[in-house]
């Protein structure tokens, strides 16, 4: 038995899948979603039980809310996060995080395309690299010959 980890966006009413890599890249600061720039993302984490590459049970469903920038990038919350710490300490008390929880008929809907019941007719979001400068793996850029290959 192993588990496995699958990722959704749910915006305006739609479910799409959301692939780790997306994630991954978008947490880090190396993509931009500029499709949902300046919005917040609700994105449900789905632990799923897998037996023989086949998932069989859904063990486990987190959410998080993700703020993007007027760019499509993942908005920095250290600010809010320090300020939300000061607040705590002269108050005495630590104010609530936003949450967010996914209604009945979306759980449904995420827990069949967690299982593969049914397959989802829409794609996950189309990010693009982001071209700040010091973002990504390498700060040098790429050289490419005349028919556009990369030169090593």
């Amino acid at each position: 038995m192993t588990i496995s980890t699958r990722h959704f966006l749910v915006h305006d009413g739609e479910i799409r899948p959301l692939t780790q890599n997306v994630l991954h890249r978008l947490r880090r600061g190396d993509v931009r979603l500029p499709g949902y720039a300046g919005q917040d993302l609700h994105v449900v984490d789905v632990s799923v039980e897998m037996k023989e590459r086949t998932p069989i049970k859904v063990r486990g469903v987190t959410t998080t809310v993700l703020s993007l920038d007027d760019k499509g990038g993942l908005r920095s919350r250290l600010l809010e996060d320090l300020r939300a710490s000061l607040s705590a300490s002269r108050t005495g008390r630590a104010p609530g995080r936003e949450r967010w929880s996914p209604s009945p008929a979306q759980l449904d809907r995420i827990t069949e395309l967690a299982l593969a019941r049914r397959p989802s007719k829409l794609k996950s979001p189309r990010a693009i690299p982001d071209a700040t400068p010091g973002r990504g793996r390498s700060r040098r850029p790429r050289r490419v010959d005349g028919q556009g290959r990369r030169v090593v």
